[in-house]
């Protein structure tokens, strides 16, 4: 029982915040046929805990097939308990023995959605960026092929950024490539502007352009998709 916190609680082991109520996300490798976890790794938040490599960290212990752990400070671990999550936290992931063929990553978020971050999925291989839902489980397939860069350990990390709110939904941040243009009839409605907003990467290649006089309702990108509500920062 040594991943003790200086209070008394504890981050493996009968923590004084019952279960439920942790702040974590749980992070899962899955060869992408199979329904058994190869290796998974998970990182606690509370005012409690230091970013520092310390007593309520367990180091990760390399298993003769795939390894999936976090890395801090030089260290890799397989929890992690962290101070409360703020703007531009990162996880790094450390990855190694993986195999040429599929895999899956499941990323199971509790109690984040109230943070006021989002986040997302950075792969260095592919240059890709893919949102991360804080309040579901999200499981994003990838591929490990002949190029070494595929395997690279450090291929995969989870970056948060500060919510933007537009109408009640997040953003990452302001897209810098999102055009947003207003309702000249302050038309509102629907409901499938969510898969819009969701849709970082199709975002990002617009500019956000507004009227100081500006009605409730608005659209992206001209696709003629309409939500009332302003643009909160």
């Amino acid at each position: 029982e040594g991943s003790k916190i200086a209070n008394g609680a504890n981050l493996g082991f009968r923590p004084i915040t019952p279960v439920n109520a942790l702040v974590k996300i749980d992070s899962r490798l899955y060869a992408a046929n199979g329904n058994e976890i190869a290796d998974a790794n998970v990182v606690v938040f509370n005012d409690a805990y230091t970013n520092a490599v310390a007593d309520e960290d367990a180091a990760k212990l390399t298993n003769p097939a795939e390894n999936f752990g976090i890395q801090q400070a030089g260290k890799t671990l397989s929890i992690e308990g962290r101070h409360t999550i703020i703007e531009s936290d990162n996880i790094q992931f450390n990855m190694w023995n993986l195999k040429e063929q599929q895999y899956k990553l499941e990323f199971v978020p509790q109690n984040m959605a109230t943070q006021g971050l989002t986040a997302m999925l950075e792969d260095k291989y592919l240059h890709t960026s893919t949102v991360v839902n804080l309040d579901a489980t999200n499981s994003i397939n990838f591929t490990v092929d002949a190029n070494a860069a595929s395997k690279a350990s450090d291929r995969f990390t989870v970056v948060f950024k500060k919510a933007f709110v537009i109408a009640g939904m997040s953003l990452m941040e302001r897209p810098t490539s999102c055009r947003m243009r207003w309702a000249s009839d302050g038309s509102s409605a629907c409901n499938s502007l969510a898969t819009l907003c969701c849709a970082y990467q199709q975002l990002r290649r617009l500019r956000i352009a507004s009227s100081a006089a500006a009605p409730s309702g608005f659209c992206i990108g001209g696709s003629g998709v309409w939500m009332s509500g302003q643009v909160l920062q």
